[in-house]
């Protein structure tokens, strides 16, 4: 019951634009000899619950993302310790295994801290892309033992599928795929290594709503090819797969990361309970990466829940008409993250 009531009370307090009777200030962590910023919101009880990781998306804003940064106070609300250091690879859109050993990083760095961490162990919550890649760090043997319960939001499950679900298709987020294609299409056998500076300036007119797009200024720096292929990669999903064809087949390293990042084949090590939760209507990563990822974990005999609710986008809690049974539903599901989270499992 304390931890449905949780839910209701996560749900509630995230609809708040800046919940009362919590402190946010900056902190520097030491992670493996690095120092990594990041921004600590502390609950107004004395005694912290636990501790959240908050594992930003790949966002404009980064750590301090409207959103990101109302689910941490919405959590710290709820009388959580969270932590939302910022990632230097997600935040220049790299999709990278470093990140992964980043989060790893930041988790048993925590976890040794007292003054934000008393209990010795940490939760994590992470959306999208970085959900994928907070549940490799989260299996990781050097991580085993540490955490104990694990939220991700919108995330994949096999980072190839979905892939091909951004670039073959015109009729979705065109965001994500602007991600994609500035990871990826540089390994395209003779594609100007110019273009995906492009992309990135398109990532940044996209993610910031910038009344003045800088995308114009970066074309007109371009030859007539380059910005035939640029156009092309913006408008042709048929053009967009026969560059990714290209890629797989003749960059072993793309296969490489493809293989280290893929969620599903990869968990062996995780032990911690996941809470998965994906929006009906996710127009960058699709449901179906959600049941990828349930499947496997009941498969490893890891626990689980799965929501898949129309009240989310990707990112955005959307409320309309029928949303007060659907946000209970939302609720109780959150209740599980809630249940296992630091301290809070314990004394239920």
């Amino acid at each position: 019951m304390r931890s449905y009531i949780a839910g209701i009370s996560f749900i509630v307090r995230s609809q708040v634009a800046r919940p009362s009777k919590i402190r946010v200030r900056e902190s520097r962590l030491s992670v493996e000899g690095a120092h990594v910023d990041a921004l600590v919101y502390l609950p107004r009880a004395r005694r912290s619950r636990g501790t959240i990781l908050a594992v930003h998306g790949m966002a404009a804003m980064a750590n301090r993302d409207p959103r990101m940064a109302g689910v941490c106070r919405a959590f710290a609300a709820c009388g959580y310790t969270v932590i939302a250091p910022i990632y230097g690879d997600i935040a220049s859109f790299t999709i990278t295994f470093r990140t992964v050993k980043s989060i790893a990083g930041t988790i048993t760095a925590l976890s040794g801290d007292k003054s934000l961490c008393p209990a010795g162990r940490v939760s994590l919550f992470a959306p999208s892309f970085s959900g994928g890649m907070a549940l490799l760090a989260a299996s990781m043997p050097e991580t085993a033992g540490v955490v104990d319960s694990i939220c991700v939001v919108g995330s994949y499950g096999n980072v190839a599928s979905a892939v091909r679900y951004l670039l073959g298709r015109q009729d979705i987020d065109d965001y994500g795929r602007l991600i994609i294609l500035h990871n990826f299409i540089g390994h395209a056998p003779g594609v100007s290594k110019k273009i995906p500076g492009a992309l990135r300036s398109a990532i940044l007119d996209n993610g910031l709503k910038r009344d003045i797009p800088l995308l114009p200024q970066r074309l007109s720096r371009l030859n007539e090819g380059e910005r035939a292929v640029i156009n092309r990669l913006f408008s042709d999903p048929g053009f967009r797969m026969i560059q990714w064809s290209r890629i797989v087949e003749e960059s072993g390293k793309v296969k490489r990361l493809l293989k280290a990042l893929s969620v599903v084949g990869n968990m062996k090590g995780l032990s911690a309970p996941v809470t998965l939760i994906h929006g009906a209507e996710d127009r960058v990563i699709p449901p179906a990466e959600s049941l990828k990822i349930r499947d496997c974990l009941t498969v490893h005999g890891v626990r689980n829940r799965l929501l898949i609710t129309p009240l989310i986008g990707h990112g955005d809690v959307k409320f309309g008409p029928g949303a007060l049974r659907e946000a209970f539903r939302l609720a109780r599901t959150f209740a599980f993250f809630f249940k296992h989270a630091s301290g809070a499992g314990r004394a239920a």
